[in-house]
């Protein structure tokens, strides 16, 4: 009988193995990631975000496959030590309990790198998205199965519409009217959605109440 306890790392690393063999990525330099963090079981939360990027700010994509981020996940949790926009953002929300994002999981919904969305779906026609999609979300949706996360917040609002089309509870600013938070599902499980935390036109103000909304939500 095989060890429950490392089922669910043979299905994370199936999703690294089974992307590098995808035709798209042997026809353009592009590479991918999926993992932030390593993977645990039981994660108190899993975020899931849009689409690794690949502009000046990140990583060189040759950089990153040399340093094995195409074989397998990070060895350490990149949203706690990694110096860019995003990772600084979610531990200022977590800043009373860093621990609690310490033991989270985090991963990307679409796995192939573009410089940003609307760049990549003038690349790649709507068939070859669809494809790439459809085979990204089977592994999410294995890599959720099998990590049982006890909630997910998604990154960007926009990412819960790959999962939930008709999700409606919403939650606006007190000061700028603008969309801070909204409830839907992602494989039958409960999600929180949040603005990208990196998009400049985020108040100080919209920041604390996605905060107090994300706190709420974990129940921290």
């Amino acid at each position: 009988m095989s060890d429950p306890g490392s089922d669910y790392l043979a299905v994370c690393q199936s999703a690294y193995d089974l992307t590098r063999e995808l035709a798209i990525l042997k026809d353009r330099d592009i590479g991918f990631e999926i993992l932030l963090t390593p993977p645990r079981l039981k994660p108190p939360i899993m975020l899931i975000g849009y689409q690794p990027g690949n502009a000046k700010r990140d990583m060189p994509v040759r950089e990153a496959r040399n340093k094995g981020f195409e074989k397998t996940w990070p060895q350490s949790n990149t949203i706690v030590d990694g110096s860019y926009l995003l990772a600084q953002r979610l531990r200022e929300i977590f800043q009373e309990d860093p621990d609690l994002l310490a033991r989270s999981v985090a991963l990307n919904a679409v796995f192939i790198r573009h410089v940003d969305v609307q760049g990549y779906e003038k690349v790649y026609s709507r068939s070859a998205r669809k494809e790439i999609l459809q085979f990204c979300l089977g592994h999410v949706k294995s890599i959720v199965d099998a990590l049982e996360p006890a909630r997910l917040m998604i990154i960007g609002l926009g990412t819960l519409s790959l999962f939930d089309r008709n999700a409606t509870s919403i939650q606006k600013s007190s000061t700028t009217a603008r969309t801070i938070s909204r409830r839907g599902r992602v494989f039958g499980r409960e999600a929180l959605a949040v603005p990208h935390l990196s998009g400049s036109r985020i108040t100080r103000e919209d920041r604390l109440e996605i905060k107090d909304a994300v706190l709420k939500y974990c129940a921290v």
